[in-house]
């Protein structure tokens, strides 16, 4: 019964979150065009392929925040700190190459995949601090909360979405990405 009402808001907060992935381009796709979708999709898959070596970071280090309670905060910080600059580094040659990445990886004719590229990859900073945070708060036992935050998170983003993506097309949705993630981390830690 611990272990159910421990994991059950981790586990609904990870199918929550997932909407994520999937309801931009679903709202995208209701008032845009299925190019402007992949145009989109492309350039997310670029910029979150990079979170890979973030989630390994954090995945290795989650059995010692929750071993280890007495140092949680400094594991916290250490990690804050390189998953940071790690992403910012990340980030800056995702922009640097952005055009020789979606050129070589998808040809000319996702070219306009290259700014969104430039925009999403400016919001890995922030994007990852949900993911910091809720190892945090989920380490303290706080699983309620990191699941009420994925909760708010999904719905803002859908809501940025359906108000951005009508004025602002493929931009909207960097926008709404890069606004809700900020509130997120501003707001939920």
């Amino acid at each position: 019964k611990k272990i159910l009402k421990y994991s059950l808001p981790v586990g609904l907060a990870g199918l929550i979150i997932s909407l994520i992935a999937v309801s931009d381009k679903y709202v995208l796709a209701f008032f845009k065009t299925p190019y402007e979708v992949g145009i989109y999709d492309t350039a997310a898959t670029i910029v979150l392929s990079a979170f890979a070596t973030s989630n390994a970071l954090l995945t290795s280090i989650a059995p010692k925040m929750m071993k280890e309670s007495s140092r949680r905060k400094e594991y916290y910080t250490k990690t804050l700190l390189f998953n940071t600059t790690l992403l910012s580094i990340f980030a800056l040659g995702i922009i640097y190459y952005a055009e020789i990445i979606v050129n070589t990886l998808y040809g000319p004719k996702y070219a306009p995949a290259i700014n969104l590229v430039k925009a999403l990859a400016l919001a890995m900073p922030i994007m990852h601090l949900y993911n910091i945070n809720g190892l945090y708060l989920n380490s303290e036992g706080k699983t309620k909360i990191t699941g009420a935050i994925s909760v708010l998170l999904t719905l803002l983003s859908i809501a940025i979405n359906i108000l951005l993506i009508p004025l602002y097309g493929t931009f909207g949705v960097v926008a709404s990405v890069a606004i809700t993630y900020s509130l997120i981390a501003i707001i939920g830690f």
